[in-house]
This record gives structure tokens, C-alpha cells and sequence, in this order.
């Protein structure tokens, strides 16, 4: 019978790989690609450091736009785009 494995978690290197510059910038290029995806009027908001995780959003920065994300949910739509 195998064994069970204990796993200690080092909380503090784990912060630090979330908000390393590398996870920023993939935050960054994937909001690009759903903000592309979304279409004119969408732009992506550069990734910030939270309190435990980078972040990165997608927002409408028009009218039309936030017109068109409420009757068709454009940006839910555009995901998939950031999975790429």
C-alpha cells in the first residue's frame, strides 16, 4: 500500500509566482486577445498586483460598446479567445 504524500505549502513563493512578472504578462497578452475578440470599443487594462494574485480586465471604453455588452454579453462570447 502506497505511502500517503505530505505536501508543505511555502505561501509566501506561491504570492511571488502569482505576481511575477511572467504571469502579468500573460494576463496581459490573453486580455488582449478576448479584448480583440470582443471587438471595436473593447480595450484590455494593464495587469495589476492585488493583494494575493495578479489581475488583468477587459472593459468597454465606449458607448456602443458597453450598449453591445448588454444586450449580446460580447465579452463573455470573447473567452475562448484567452484560452488560445
Amino acid at each position: 500500500m502506497a505511502k500517503k504524500m505530505r505536501i508543505k505549502w511555502h505561501l509566501k513563493n506561491w504570492k511571488a509566482l502569482r505576481n511575477s512578472p511572467e504571469v502579468r504578462g500573460d494576463l496581459d497578452w490573453r486580455a488582449s486577445r478576448i479584448a480583440h475578440a470582443a471587438g471595436e470599443g473593447f480595450t484590455r487594462r494593464q495587469a495589476k498586483v492585488g493583494k494575493n494574485r495578479a489581475r488583468a480586465s477587459v472593459g468597454a471604453s465606449t458607448f456602443e460598446a458597453r450598449k453591445r455588452q448588454s444586450e449580446d454579453n460580447v465579452l463573455q462570447r470573447a473567452l475562448d479567445a484567452g484560452r488560445g
